[in-house]
């Protein structure tokens, strides 16, 4: 079993690495940091593109510290709880919130104390970005 995590883990890593290798080779150098952000306009609710959270969480992961087996670990939660928000969506805000907390749960038995705290941490920096200035 732990033989399929490592390389489903690696397959993603593989995966990932290829795909950000082939959106390097396609960006243009003349464009610089504020024309892209420009372009790109704010942050959309949902969380972008795949690659985009795919980028997040491996940001995400070099933060904290994980060790290959504990992002491996990470990267198979993540998934199985992709498909679950999904389905949470239609049930409404109630449904995600705990699907998150069951996430968040199952991430606690993998991360360190000090590592778990950050995770906390990072999560509620997201919250606040994702927030936006008030609506009228």
């Amino acid at each position: 079993m732990k033989k399929h995590i490592y390389a489903l883990g690696l397959g993603l890593l593989l995966v990932t690495a290829c795909m950000s290798q082939q959106d390097t080779d396609e960006a243009t150098s003349s464009e610089d940091d504020t024309t892209e952000e420009i372009r790109k306009g704010p942050p959309q609710r949902g969380g972008g593109s795949q690659e985009d959270r795919l980028a997040k969480q491996e940001e995400m992961y070099t933060t904290l510290g994980l060790s290959e087996e504990q992002k491996v670990k990470c990267r198979v939660i993540d998934t199985k709880y992709a498909e679950k928000m999904r389905a949470a969506r239609s049930g409404g805000r109630d449904a995600m919130k705990s699907t998150m907390d069951a996430k968040t749960t199952e991430i606690s038995k993998i991360l360190t104390v000090t590592q778990f705290a950050k995770y906390k941490e990072l999560l509620a920096q997201r919250r606040e970005q994702r927030k936006g200035p008030p609506r009228h």
